[in-house]
């Protein structure tokens, strides 16, 4: 399996590909890729839209799959992070996370992830807090520590949501310290805080 990702520091979406492969991501190939000043890869080769993250699997190792929600189901599929069990639980998981995809363009733009915190953000936006109160929702459903029960792949989209909300300093309520603190200590997200030049306490503690 060959998974083309950005810089780690700041590829929000690179994070949630990483994330879902789960422990796969152990006998993966990553193929790191930078950006420019305008946000663009420097390197775009195999990236059909020129964007990341992009997936090519073993059985069909010249195939491109792109989309990182596409993404989370192939590797789902693959033995990374599942979407819960129960269907109903299952669906909402997916809502939630195209919900998000359609409706965060001004959020990504206000508050980039940086787990570097190269320039610490002040005022989290409204839409920041509006978007941690949705997920604070899910978790006082009491399910367990992760957003519906066990780790899944719907953990995986929202970790870049709780990684703002760290470079904020916007994370308040118990329930929502309680789950940044278990994202923090999945192996996935330790792995990952461990690629990025001066990591920002932040985001290991």
């Amino acid at each position: 399996m060959r998974l083309i990702l950005g810089t780690p520091k700041t590829s929000s979406w690179s994070l949630r590909a990483y994330l879902s492969a789960g422990e796969l991501i152990n006998n993966a190939t990553i193929d790191w890729r930078s950006f420019d000043e305008h946000s663009k890869l420097t390197d775009a080769t195999d990236c059909p839209t020129r964007q990341v993250p992009v997936l090519y699997t073993d059985e069909a190792p010249d195939v491109a799959i792109i989309e990182t929600f596409a993404i989370l189901e192939a590797l789902a599929e693959r033995g990374g992070l599942p979407w819960p069990v129960d269907a109903l639980l299952r669906a909402r998981a997916r809502s939630l996370c195209l919900v998000f995809q359609h409706h965060s363009d001004e959020l990504r733009k206000l508050v980039p992830m940086d787990f570097a915190d190269t320039q610490q953000i002040a005022q989290a936006p409204a839409s920041l807090y509006a978007w941690l109160e949705r997920l604070e929702a899910v978790l006082e459903e009491g399910r367990g520590e992760y957003l519906f029960g066990e780790l899944s792949a719907a953990d995986a989209w929202f970790a870049p949501l709780i990684a703002r909300g760290i470079r904020c300093r916007a994370i308040h309520s118990e329930a929502l310290k309680r789950y940044a603190a278990a994202l923090k200590h999945t192996a996935g997200w330790r792995q990952w805080a461990a690629l990025v030049d001066d990591c920002d306490p932040a985001y290991t503690s």
